[in-house]
């Protein structure tokens, strides 16, 4: 490490509800200020969200873009005010000092200007380009991102916090978002800050990394701010990453549909890839590499309970205590495409076509089940119009039928390989509930089992579930 550079501690990220309120706000600059202790740490922040994404100023923005391409100029002109009003706002609430209060406001209302400029720029040319698109998504985490670190400085009472706006590390010269531009992104976001905190304890990064070729929610999806973190917590060798959410840590199923869910104290890396990918939106699906890579320890924790246990998400691979599964998750919206052809087996390149089709119409396959003639494939939430154009294309290499209104139920954990008889027991279990299973899958690392049940089966499969194998 460089003479003129620091150690970072950790890296805390905050999603865009936990500071989307003057109230969570406090909450969160008290969590920062308590967590930076001799060493210095580092925030990533997302842009700010009442209580769902739909209402955020992501999404507000991505409203505004639409405008543009209308050419709906008072659409704009509402959404921008809008969106400025709600930061001004909260800022209004939670700086006391008056100086940082004036600074902070004059900030805002400068970058608003220049977005509405902007905008108003798309409206004349008439035209929204993947880049354009990201320079406007970018507002949201540089707002967000600002206006915390005025708020940790003004808590503190002193200068402790120093913001970091991301959007242009890397330069126009990359042409594709491949593993080399994530890794050359890591290390410049590391330099960045391992250097920027020689002169400030707190750094506040925007969850926006901008210039990401082909356009950052394509390449990344919604929520890229976990990414981002952990980009950061492995650039800069920091020694642990923390994703403070709303909720006390990873549960053993949804708490909202099932009371009795739990806490699960810990879980690896890969039964957490598993969960995200399965449907629960624990942590971003992309976080855990970077984080593997270098072995950095995630810790999901509640912002408004700082002092629950929470998650620890690690390398270390414990079986539940049961030896079937720490966790269930499920995907809605699920169908289930069947292609039969007797010559399945006899024509090399079968499986090579289907998956081209599937290519082709920009459909992922999730789970697979074949025999010696037919091969089945659940997709979840596709478009009526995408779904009919990939069945026709699918009906050139064999007969096709669809089944819809399904919903996917995973039973995630390590230890399942070594116990006897679990898809036998889960089988019981729906049969006892009187619950049919439409298709079961298993992956070759034995960590998860899947099945497909009606829709309306969902939630009673998940109760029987849940009580049988995940309650003490």
């Amino acid at each position: 490490m460089p003479a003129n550079a620091a150690k970072i501690a950790k890296v805390l990220k905050f999603g865009g509800t936990s500071v989307g309120t003057s109230e969570r706000l406090g909450k969160v600059s008290d969590i920062i200020i308590k967590s930076q202790q001799s060493t210095p740490i580092a925030v990533c922040v997302s842009a700010m969200s009442g209580t769902t994404k739909k209402e955020g100023t992501t999404s507000r923005l991505l409203l505004c873009l639409d405008y543009a391409t209308q050419g709906n100029r008072q659409g704009i002109q509402e959404e921008t005010e809008g969106i400025k009003q709600f930061h001004q706002k909260i800022i209004q609430e939670t700086i006391k000092d008056q100086k940082i209060k004036d600074e902070l406001l004059l900030y805002i209302q400068e970058e608003m200007q220049s977005l509405s400029n902007f905008l108003e720029a798309l409206v004349e040319i008439e035209e929204v380009s993947i880049r354009s698109r990201d320079r406007v998504i970018a507002v949201g985490e540089i707002l967000s991102a600002r206006i915390l670190t005025s708020v940790v400085n003004d808590k503190a009472k002193k200068d402790t916090a120093l913001f970091l706006n991301l959007n242009q590390i890397m330069d126009e010269s990359w042409q594709d978002a491949d593993n080399a531009f994530f890794q050359e992104l890591e290390k410049r976001l590391g330099a960045l800050m391992v250097q920027s905190a020689v002169s400030k304890p707190i750094l506040i990064l925007t969850g926006y990394i901008g210039r990401i070729p082909g356009g950052i929610v394509e390449k990344i999806g919604r929520g890229y701010t976990d990414f981002t973190a952990s980009l950061a917590a492995a650039g800069s060798g920091a020694q642990g990453l923390e994703i403070w959410k709303e909720v006390d840590g990873i549960f053993s199923t949804d708490p909202r549909k099932v009371a009795n869910a739990h806490v699960v104290p810990h879980i690896s890396y890969q039964e957490a890839a598993e969960l995200t990918f399965f449907g629960t939106e624990a942590i971003h699906p992309r976080t855990m590499a970077p984080c593997i890579r270098k072995q950095i320890p995630i810790l999901v924790k509640n912002v408004l309970n700082p002092g629950g246990e929470g998650t620890l998400v690690d390398q270390e691979k414990k079986p539940s205590h049961r030896g079937i599964g720490k966790a269930l998750t499920q995907k809605s919206d699920i169908a289930i495409i069947s292609i039969q052809s007797d010559r399945m087996n006899e024509a090399p390149g079968f499986i090579y076509k289907m998956g081209e089709i599937f290519f082709r119409n920009g459909v992922s396959i999730d789970l697979m089940a074949t025999s010696e003639v037919s091969v089945s494939i659940t997709v979840s939430n596709t478009d009526k119009a995408t779904l009919d154009n990939l069945v026709h294309e699918l009906h050139k290499i064999g007969d096709v039928s669809l089944m819809q209104n399904l919903t996917s139920i995973s039973i995630i954990g390590h230890g399942m390989q070594n116990h006897i008889g679990v898809a036998g027991k889960i089988f019981s279990c729906m049969g006892n509930n009187k619950i049919n299973i439409v298709l079961i899958s298993q992956g070759a690392s034995e960590l998860s089992i899947s099945f497909v049940v009606k829709a309306d089966d969902a939630q009673n499969a998940i109760n029987a579930l849940h009580r049988e194998f995940l309650e003490d």
